[in-house]
């Protein structure tokens, strides 16, 4: 796979994986028992008992992703010079995923 650059088709398909992903983990963290988050803990940054900076991190994200996402499949309604400077965004998210993902990993989940 890294011996040669990926296809235009492939990015998009792991665009397609990642954001469906994150639909799934976001859904089962408010609906899952064992943490049992609020919703307004999963949509309002800060406002979890649980690790409150990575999962802020995490909602971060999740915003920027839905903007990236909503400017994507609009990217033909929208104008270009709209496009480019919300596309960008995707550097952000990508750290701050990076940062929630690797900020939770080695703690367990009690409250």
């Amino acid at each position: 796979m890294l011996d040669r650059r990926p296809t235009p088709a492939w990015l998009l398909d792991l665009h397609r994986f990642l954001g469906t992903l994150t639909v799934i983990h976001v859904g089962a963290i408010v609906i899952d028992n064992f943490v049992e988050f609020t919703l307004v803990e999963v949509l309002v940054p800060f406002t979890s008992d649980v690790d409150r900076t990575a999962v802020a991190l995490g909602v971060i994200s999740l915003y920027l992703l839905v903007i990236v996402q909503l400017s994507s499949w609009l990217r033909g309604s929208l104008a270009a010079a709209l496009w480019r400077r919300l596309h960008p965004l995707s550097a952000p998210l990508f750290f701050g995923v990076g940062a929630h993902a690797s900020w939770l990993a080695p703690t367990s989940p009690t409250r």
